[in-house]
């Protein structure tokens, strides 16, 4: 600063006002860069501006706009920064100033990214990015790439974001610029860690680690051990986690940073704590209790305390965490501080319960939904897979410790809290309060993911921060008004289950035992399966080990050996059928009703990916024996909330084969259509955008597409159509009140997250939210002749009026009794197919009149 102001004043005494000019444009990206910019200084570059432009001098006027636009930026003024940034753009061209042009064109797209807006910094960080590329400037083009790769992120795009990254991280390796090389790969580790390929992110984070430890930039290292303990943790590896979150913490502390180094102090205690090293954990709390910058953040001395109390619980020292935790439950009385509340209020029951207190234990664990699952209504859908992560344990938790006090109704509410907690975010009954929320949701996601590339120093970060916090306030008022009541105190207000209804099989998976609750007569008993929960997931390995090794043999074999294939690697399949039946259905065969009658299943855990139909006794599958249902919870037995208006088609079909990976998805919709009288939109026509247009809800929904599927990162599930995938966060947009049945004709569409809460935010529970009666989805890939050979079958049923359970069990039935050959009654070729029933008919009310919908409507194939 210093040196630009004395060249000014040099060129001042020379009579050169146009190096004058030039000086002070340097003076002014020196003092921006140093924190010392004011909003005056600004003002007076207008004469600066103009000598720049009385002298001809463009190029270094355009820089002086950039230099501009910057320090409004730190400034906090995003409007002016944009006009400073827009007047260098009139002076340039795509063969004029291409880099300078590149650059103002990159941080008007920063702008717009910071500000939330996606479409307008996707659409000029690309045009930068070209620009870039076009001025030969490799480094700046991978930057913007970066930058790309954060906006495909924040739209589901994940694999997209990491060819950015991994192009990005190419270039910069070539050009040496290993500070970003090291920021990518960072960035990175970041994103795979969220897709839960946690081997990959701590290859990448120990590398930035290792590059960056020659540069010296200790603020970077601190920051790059953080992702580097966090890829370690998921690894296994506690002891390297803990190691580099030790570095992290002494860089801070020797680099001047004390404060931020108690979070990373707190992140070492939580660890070890979660590692069973109580004694440790609880020394380095105490230790951090007693540092008095502790005491200048509330936030952080209350999490201190909390993970006192908790060492202390672990250690055996039940009173010491009892006092502990009831006197931070007293200064937070009223607190904002949700994780802190439901963390606390679960230390409380898990205190009561050792002291042998049920009932003040259940109080407690009442207590801690309440604020779990307003906790859960704050965070932006990226956070929730994390946040949900080991949530589900509370719940079962809550629901033993309620059957250790024979409260069977209780612990059947705690279970079904699990399943429906999550879907009140989306459930609001007004739409334009719903639409309010999702938009009030996906701008507090997007300045959240612009704070990772904000100059830290900035006044922008500090107005995207107080943004955050009005973005929070906001969405919990309005939460407040119009959501309805937590699951659990809507479910402790009435019957849990009326007795007008079939027999229910409802599960429980603990660590160890299963828990099999029998519904009959809107009664409910018990069976505990002891070591069941052991032997099933063996069970589960099995299947999909067993479906993998048919999936792959099937496919590389001639077909005149597909019969011997099936009898040498097909047994061990229809053995674990027979093995499923025993663990989930043998114990309580006794209650169960007799052949023909229905009954429903409500899984819980991995059974949302076992084939519960074609469980098998010996002599007949389930599917033969009863009319089942898979069910998603006990609310379908709730009213449905019907649509005043007819379905406007009796069928939408959607096929489409994404680079040819599905060749009979094209046939397979056009024959459905046909079938149906319905519409079919079928290879460039199949589109996403023709499901939320908001014509009406078609009778039934036919898509034939890959899907794919994230256990970890829900979200990013999709199916993939002409216009790009089509996400959960997409589906619940729609309105599918009215709309029978979704099909979903596609590899293990199925599955969705067996975690946190037990919700599967797959593609099927998405479609149920919006209201879809019925989901029909693939547990695992069949091959395409299987496929289309089953859905003629279940659809030529529906079309004579079956409803949509009863088509799939004819359907099933025909495969089982040889309709389809010999080959293919094997479970392999139909038992993927399963419906979940998301509203709850008698047979009666079950039955549609296709033909006179169809007689109505205007049917295109």
């Amino acid at each position: 600063m210093d040196l630009h102001q004395r060249a000014g004043e040099r060129f001042l005494a020379a009579g050169d006002r146009g190096g004058w000019a030039r000086a002070r444009g340097g003076w002014l990206i020196a003092a921006t860069h140093a924190g010392r910019v004011a909003e005056v200084d600004l003002a007076a570059m207008d004469e600066a501006r103009q000598i720049l432009t009385d002298t001809g001098q463009t190029f270094r006027l355009v820089v002086l706009e950039q230099n501009i636009g910057l320090a409004y930026i730190y400034l906090g003024f995003p409007q002016e920064a944009m006009k400073a940034f827009d007047r260098g753009l009139t002076y340039t061209s795509e063969h004029t100033y291409t880099n300078l042009r590149a650059m103002l064109l990159g941080n008007k797209a920063n702008v717009f990214f910071w500000q939330g807006d996606l479409s307008f910094a996707l659409r000029f960080h690309q045009e930068a990015h070209a620009s870039f590329l076009a001025a030969v400037n490799k480094n700046s083009a991978a930057i913007e790439e970066i930058y790309l790769s954060s906006i495909a992120r924040l739209k589901w795009h994940h694999r997209e974001a990491l060819h950015h990254l991994s192009s990005a991280i190419h270039t910069l390796q070539d050009t040496k610029l290993l500070t970003m090389v090291a920021f990518a790969l960072n960035y990175r580790a970041i994103i795979l860690l969220s897709l839960n390929r946690n081997e990959d992110a701590l290859q990448d984070a120990q590398q930035a680690v290792d590059i960056i430890r020659g540069l010296e930039v200790p603020i970077d290292l601190a920051l790059a051990l953080r992702t580097l303990a966090l890829a370690s943790d998921r690894c296994n590896l506690a002891e390297r986690a803990l190691q580099s979150l030790s570095e992290s913490e002494k860089i801070m502390v020797e680099a001047g940073y004390a404060q931020k180094a108690i979070p990373i102090a707190l992140e070492r205690i939580a660890l070890l704590l979660r590692n069973g090293d109580a004694l440790q954990a609880k020394a380095a709390a105490f230790t951090l209790l007693k540092e008095p910058l502790l005491h200048e953040s509330a936030p952080f001395k209350s999490e201190a305390l909390l993970l006192a109390a908790e060492t202390s619980l672990a250690l055996g020292e039940v009173g010491h965490a009892s006092a502990m935790t009831h006197a931070l439950l007293r200064r937070h009385a009223s607190s904002e501080s949700l994780d802190l509340l439901y963390r606390a209020h679960l230390l409380l029951a898990r205190v009561n319960k050792r002291e042998g207190h049920g009932e003040e234990a259940l109080q407690s664990y009442q207590r801690t939904i309440e604020h779990l699952s307003q906790h859960l209504h704050e965070l932006v859908l990226d956070q929730r897979a994390q946040f949900l992560e080991d949530k589900d344990a509370v719940y079962l938790e809550a629901m033993e410790t309620a059957l250790s006090c024979g409260k069977i109704d209780e612990a059947v509410a705690f279970l079904e809290a699990s399943r429906n907690f999550g879907e009140s975010r989306f459930i609001v009954p007004n739409s334009q309060v719903n639409r309010q929320i999702v938009a009030l949701r996906q701008r507090h996601r997007n300045v959240s993911e612009s704070l990772l590339s904000m100059p830290s120093q900035s006044h922008l970060t500090f107005a995207a921060q107080q943004e955050l916090k009005r973005l929070t306030s906001q969405l919990r008022d309005v939460l407040e008004e119009h959501t309805p009541p937590s699951p659990l105190k809507s479910l402790t207000n009435q019957p849990l289950f009326p007795s007008a209804i079939p027999m229910v099989l409802m599960y429980a998976l603990l660590e160890r035992d299963v828990i099999i609750f029998v519904v009959q007569n809107g009664h409910i008993t018990t069976e505990r399966v002891t070591n069941g929960a052991q032997q099933l997931r063996k069970t589960e390995r099995a299947i999909r080990l067993g479906i993998d090794t048919l999936t792959e043999r099937l496919a590389t074999v001639p077909p005149q050996q597909l019969p011997s294939e099936l009898s040498q690697w097909g047994a061990s399949l229809r053995m674990n059928l027979g093995r499923l039946w025993s663990l989930l259905v043998q114990p309580v065969v006794h209650l169960l009703p007799p052949d023909d009658a229905p009954l429903a299943f409500i899984p819980h855990g991995i059974l949302h990916a076992v084939p519960l139909l074609a469980m098998h006794d010996g002599e007949r599958y389930v599917a033969e024996r009863w009319r089942a249902h898979i069910l998603p919870s006990r609310r379908v037995f709730s009213p449905p909330e019907r649509t005043a208006t007819h379905a406007s088609i009796p069928l939408l079909a959607l096929g489409y084969s994404h680079e040819e990976t599905l060749p009979q998805a094209r046939e397979e919709a056009q024959r459905i259509a046909h079938i149906m009288g319905g519409t079919a939109w079928v290879g460039t026509e199949a589109r996403g955008e023709r499901l939320l247009a908001g014509a009406g809800a078609p009778l039934h929904l036919h898509i034939a597409a890959h899907g794919a599927l994230r256990f970890d990162v829900p979200n990013a599930s999709f199916v993939q159509l002409a216009d790009g995938p089509f996400h959960p966060t997409d589906v619940v947009e729609m309105d599918l009140r009215g709309c029978r049945l979704v099909t979903l004709s596609a590899c293990e569409t199925g599955l969705g997250r067996m975690s946190g809460g037990d919700e599967q935010i797959g593609l099927v529970r998405a479609f149920g939210i919006a209201g879809a009666e019925a989901v029909l989805a693939t547990l695992w890939r069949v091959d395409d002749a299987s496929t289309f050979a089953f859905m003629t079958c279940l659809y030529q049923h529906i079309a004579r009026g079956a409803p949509p359970a009863t088509a799939l069990r004819l359907a099933q039935c025909h495969f089982i009794d040889g309709g389809e050959g010999a080959l293919r009654q094997h479970p392999y070729f139909w038992a993927g197919f399963q419906l979940t029933t998301n509203a709850w008919y008698t047979e009666a009310e079950s039955v549609v009149d296709v033909k006179a919908i169809s007689a109505s409507g205007n049917p295109k194939s």
